[in-house]
């Protein structure tokens, strides 16, 4: 998959944006420059949310926190949040993104106009939700009744009339909750054929604050010109297998719970919400924000297979790294008798990414890879076990992606990287370009950067860039 224009007509803070990717130029590497507050990270996170979560129904969640952020007069019938101008499959399409609001309704289906608008969707799902939980209680009650007809009459007979009254009230409330699903099911079938028929795939409603600060409901939906919706849901789907977004885990991501991205902000303690584990045993049942923050992120990257919060906490590419190397040479001497080489040269490319020191797996009992140590060996072949401390950030984060990339095989894809030049040494913010390029050559990469020097390394064609745009430490601001 290749992104070959990204317009961004009104976001948050981006407004008028207009990119455009090249595939001619080489390497495939496209930095994405501005000051701070030019709207990078989120450009980032709005193309990742909008592919990668739109067609799964675990991931809209993240989608509707996103699309959350934003604020759209309720005045407003429809908006374009992006275009997105992809070839997939070999083909170029353009993928419109639109927020609709309730005003499209009313323009569209006139007389015939739902009673509660996109709240619909949601008034709809209670409706069916009541309907089966008083459907469950008249059952419960015609148990009863058989449970009640089998004991003798002078036991019962004080009561009969309570019991039977009680089953009454309750088909009533029934009758009215069936009457309510039906009713709210045809209004949302109503809204979907008007969809439907204007080729627009739903994909969630949302709330959306309004510049009063008024909370709305708006739908968004998907459309690609000249297709039908069947086809518009394949290439939905083959985008959101082939982008990827990589960032650091102190990163403020959009696609988060609102209450979780200011909890770092906040002096106090946070509940788990739900269960036990590892996570509650080791830190207890009320961790301080930060933490609560970092397991919020861990839990998003187990449902959002395309995001990895890369940093030295994180060493599951590595394991996975080791673990399919030593896997795939296994399966070799299976088949050949002889040991394939893929684990030895997997270690000579990792310790080439440090300097004078080597990293290895940690193997319990039964020869599992459940970590990793680094050692440093003396002239004499002396080993000394390294703590994190002693590796630099900036080492342990260009292990992270190598891995990363080498463990996931990712191939022709998208592949999104937010601050890469933090822990960067200048002389590593310019190398990183050729690492990208040797260990993923197939991707085009978009790098949201601060880095001078990172843009240095590519052909000023390559660089994009964001207002206020980068300068060097010589240049005054804009004004």
């Amino acid at each position: 998959m290749y992104l070959q224009k990204i317009e961004i007509p009104s976001f948050r803070v981006l407004h008028d944006v207009v990119l455009e990717f090249g595939e001619i130029y080489s390497p495939q590497i496209f930095p994405l420059g501005s000051e701070n507050g030019g709207g990078k990270s989120t450009v980032l996170q709005l193309l990742f949310a909008l592919l990668h979560c739109s067609t799964d129904q675990a991931r809209l969640p993240y989608l509707r926190n996103l699309l959350a952020t934003d604020s759209i007069p309720s005045t407003e019938a429809q908006r374009v949040l992006a275009r997105l101008t992809l070839r997939i499959e070999n083909e170029s399409h353009t993928l419109e993104f639109i927020s609709l609001g309730d005003l499209f309704l009313q323009e569209n289906l006139a007389e015939e106009s739902p009673r509660f608008g996109f709240e619909t969707e949601e008034r709809s799902i209670f409706a069916a939700k009541e309907e089966l939980r008083w459907e469950v209680e008249h059952a419960r009650l015609d148990q009863r009744a058989d449970e009640v007809a089998a004991k003798p009459a002078d036991k019962v007979s004080l009561t009969m009339g309570q019991f039977f009254a009680k089953r009454a009230s309750i088909g009533v409330l029934l009758a009215k909750a069936h009457q309510e699903a039906v009713q709210t099911t045809a209004d949302w079938t109503r809204i979907t054929s008007l969809m439907d028929a204007h080729n627009q795939r739903f994909i969630t409603t949302y709330v959306c604050r309004t510049p009063a600060k008024e909370a709305k409901m708006r739908s968004l939906v998907c459309r690609i010109p000249g297709l039908e919706l069947p086809r518009t849901n394949e290439l939905l789907q083959a985008a959101a297998a082939q982008v990827f977004l990589l960032g650091p885990s102190s990163q403020q991501y959009l696609f988060l719970q609102r209450d979780i991205r200011k909890a770092p902000l906040e002096n106090k303690v946070l509940p788990l919400k739900g269960g036990t584990g590892s996570f509650e045993e080791a830190f207890g049942p009320k961790p301080s924000p930060q933490l609560r923050y970092l397991q919020t992120v861990e839990e998003a990257e187990t449902i959002l297979t395309g995001f990895l919060a890369y940093d030295w906490l994180c060493v599951e590419p590595l394991v996975k790294l080791f673990e399919k190397s030593r896997n795939h040479d296994f399966k070799q001497v299976v088949k050949t008798g002889s040991y394939g080489t893929r684990y030895t040269t997997l270690l000579q490319e990792l310790n080439r990414l440090l300097f004078g020191k080597r990293v290895r797996p940690l193997m319990d009992d039964s020869d599992q890879v459940i970590g990793v140590e680094f050692i440093v060996t003396d002239e004499s072949g002396l080993e000394t076990p390294l703590s994190l401390e002693d590796l630099s950030q900036g080492e342990l984060k260009r292990l992270m992606i190598y891995a990363w990339l080498r463990s996931s095989n990712i191939q022709d894809a998208l592949v999104l990287i937010d601050e890469i030049e933090t822990s960067f040494h200048p002389d590593w913010q310019s190398r990183i370009v050729k690492d990208l390029h040797e260990w993923g050559p197939s991707n085009q990469y978009i790098l949201a950067t601060h880095s001078y020097e990172l843009c240095q390394a590519l052909t000023p064609r390559h660089v994009r860039e964001l207002t206020p745009r980068l300068r060097r430490a010589d240049q005054p601001p804009e004004v």
